[in-house]
């Protein structure tokens, strides 16, 4: 018995050794050549390599406990609401979004509601191993960054309940929704009571290991916690991932994680290798090529898919449109938390070995359409740029401009963009209300139909229980809608702070700002919503709902973009023949002293541009906003107004640049550019 387990695991790590520096040398991530040597040493390939799947499997759920310790570890509570007014957005919209994908293409395909349920779980995470490896080869801006790891943060978060979630389907071995509220209730309470008890002793107790400094004793500490925790979780009847999760947590609040991370990574690497091995094992490759068409099919969707919903959350989050574009091109992919709902799936026979076979492929595909997109991203971002409609890129720049004034009111009220908290809370719960009752109630209210003579399944069925179920929404609907008016006024008071004249051009400006953050709430309904519904209506019927609801929000966030064309000539005209009459007419020195301004924004300040030193290098050479905290809103050259001109224009000598920012920041920006 033991020399098998040695057997096992020296066929294993050689193989991935092998197989994962060839990888390696092109350029590939480890991962794939993991997968790969899993296949070399599965039981379909005949060559004479063979481990035994059951006691790899049983190492590999070593891997999933580490890798979610480590997860934990780098996950912060500050940090994740630092991150979450942005990032937030962006992700909320990405994983609902993907997770409607998802199940739309499972029901497409014909597939059972649990194996669509698992494919939009599947395909709603990114991988953080994938991101990491492309972002260590050609490294992005430190915005950039930032705002994709805050993304995968909120991921994180949201697959650790999903991991839950489906853990609960798979104990019962069906889609139980009568289960599942009491067990995320129960879940809720189990994890605030042991988070609250073991801050009280874990963070102290880890640095009184510290204090030691014994790295010996630390490893052994800090995986003692991690598998102890695990197994009180599973003991409770949750999954070890959760548990190995919240021993992350509690171990990083001691602000030590990175000692821990760093002697713990060549331990997690080894039984992260093992687990993507143990994955690779159970593809068939004959499954795989007989599948290949609906794993390609699946892989463009996820591409275009998660590119369209990161790059529209990114915008509207006031991320920037070069940010937003290589957030979109960074993202594309599925990973490793995917392959675990695969297994979870597979393990209590709620999806079959193709489903396996489809997700390992998806990974592989879009890990590989990721690295390829990356390494063009300059050209892809440059080539965007130039072809987005002139409305569009304004847009872009107004929003950009307005949340980090909201940042920045947040920062000097102390509360997140001045909202009350009962605001906060009220959305939230009528949010919750929405996505929770319309399954609940599409589930039990046929029976009651059928007894009063209308047959279940019939599309008189279906009407009828749309319009009880709008009836039941509508209070629910007014309460979220007042809520959100609530919300859109505090984030008007910071977006536009003291710069509201009661003017047409001010009034323009403030109904596009509501117009998109109606159009940002409107998405983050809408998504969870539909797929809540899915599996209790018809194909016809949902049809005509997704074709009256998805396409009506991008309407009005295309008609958003129209709308700042429209700003633009009733406000920004005046902008431009006010900076263009101050600048022609008067002198320099008057122009600086009198500077323009635009309902928004701060105060514009112009400046002349006269260092040599920087004449002919882009904006994003220059990288103004992250050295001095500055945005460009315009540039004037020869009589010609650019505004928020594109981050590939070059800036000259005798260029009269028009600012926003903060006292500090248009001082730092004087002395850059004299």
């Amino acid at each position: 018995m033991h020399g098998s387990f040695v057997k096992d695991i020296a066929l294993v790590l050689g193989v991935a050794a092998l197989i994962g520096s060839a990888f390696f040398r092109f350029r590939l991530p480890s991962i794939l050549g993991y997968l790969t040597a899993g296949l070399i040493i599965g039981p379909y390939i005949p060559i004479p390599l063979f481990a035994d799947p059951h006691r790899v499997e049983s190492l590999s759920e070593f891997g999933v406990i580490l890798v979610m310790f480590a997860v934990g570890l780098e996950f912060s509570i500050e940090k994740f609401f630092r991150v979450l007014p942005t990032a937030g957005v962006t992700a909320a919209l990405e994983i609902s979004g993907m997770f409607l994908v998802g199940l739309t293409i499972g029901y497409f395909l014909g597939w059972s509601t649990a194996q669509s349920i698992f494919l939009g779980g599947a395909l709603a995470i990114s991988s953080t191993m994938i991101v990491s490896k492309v972002f260590e080869d050609q490294r992005p801006t430190q915005g950039t960054r930032d705002h994709v790891f805050g993304v995968l943060v909120i991921q994180d978060m949201v697959a650790i309940l999903l991991l839950t979630v489906f853990g609960t389907f798979a104990v019962s071995k069906e889609i139980s929704l009568d289960s599942l509220a009491p067990t995320l209730a129960k879940m809720v309470f189990v994890v605030t009571s042991l988070t609250l008890l073991g801050l009280f002793v874990i963070p102290r107790f880890v640095k009184h290991i510290v204090a030691q400094n014994n790295s010996e004793v630390l490893i052994v500490v800090a995986t003692g916690l991690c598998f102890t925790v695990a197994l009180v979780m599973k003991s409770l009847g949750y999954s070890v991932a959760l548990g190995a999760f919240l021993a992350g947590v509690l171990v990083s609040e001691s602000g030590e994680s990175h000692r821990v991370e760093s002697i713990l990574k060549p331990l997690k690497d080894v039984f992260v290798a093992i687990f993507f091995v143990s994955v690779g094992m159970t593809v068939d490759p004959l499954i795989a090529i007989e599948v290949l068409p609906q794993s390609v099919l699946i892989s463009v969707a996820v591409v275009v898919s998660q590119f369209l919903l990161v790059f529209i959350g990114s915008v509207l989050s006031g991320s920037g449109l070069s940010r937003s574009l290589c957030s979109s091109i960074s993202l594309g992919q599925i990973g490793e938390f995917s392959f675990i709902i695969a297994a979870i799936g597979f393990g209590a026979g709620m999806v079959t070995k193709e489903f396996q076979a489809i997700v390992v492929s998806v990974a592989i595909l879009t890990s590989l359409s990721t690295l390829v997109l990356w390494n063009r991203s300059e050209f892809i971002v440059s080539n965007i740029s130039k072809k987005l409609p002139e409305s569009f890129r304004i847009a872009v720049g107004f929003y950009e401009t307005w949340f980090r004034r909201m940042r920045d009111f947040s920062a000097r009220e102390g509360r997140f963009f001045g909202v009350p908290k009962k605001v906060i809370f009220g959305l939230l719960f009528d949010l919750v209300l929405l996505i929770l009752i319309p399954p609940l109630f599409l589930k039990f209210l046929p029976a009651t139909l059928s007894h009063m003579g209308i047959a279940e399944g019939t599309v008189v069925s279906q009407v009828v229980l749309i319009a009880a179920l709008g009836a039941v929404l509508a209070p629910i609907i007014y309460g979220f809608v007042i809520m959100s008016s609530a919300l859109i006024a505090r984030l008007s008071q910071a977006a536009f702070s003291g710069d509201i004249d009661g003017s047409r051009s001010v009034s323009s400006v403030q109904r596009l700002f509501n117009l998109t953050i109606w159009t940002i709430l409107g998405l983050m309904v809408a998504f969870p919503l539909l797929a809540s519904i899915r599996p209790f209506i018809n194909n016809t019927i949902y049809t005509v709902l997704v074709l009256l609801t998805i396409p009506t929000i991008f309407y009005r966030l295309w008609r958003s973009a129209g709308k700042v064309a429209f700003e633009c000539e009733a406000g920004s005209e005046k902008l431009i023949s006010m900076i263009k009459r101050q600048t022609m007419i008067r002198s320099k020195a008057s122009v600086e002293s009198t500077p323009p301004s635009l309902p928004g924004f701060d105060n514009l300040v112009s400046i002349s541009m006269n260092n040599n030193n920087l004449s002919g290098k882009t904006i994003a050479e220059l990288n103004v906003r992250k050295l001095t905290g500055a945005t460009i809103v315009s540039i004037l050259r020869d009589g010609n107004l650019m505004i928020f001109p594109n981050h590939l224009e070059e800036v000259h000598v005798g260029d009269t640049l028009h600012l926003s920012g903060d006292e500090m920041a248009i001082e730092s920006c004087r002395e850059m550019f004299r």
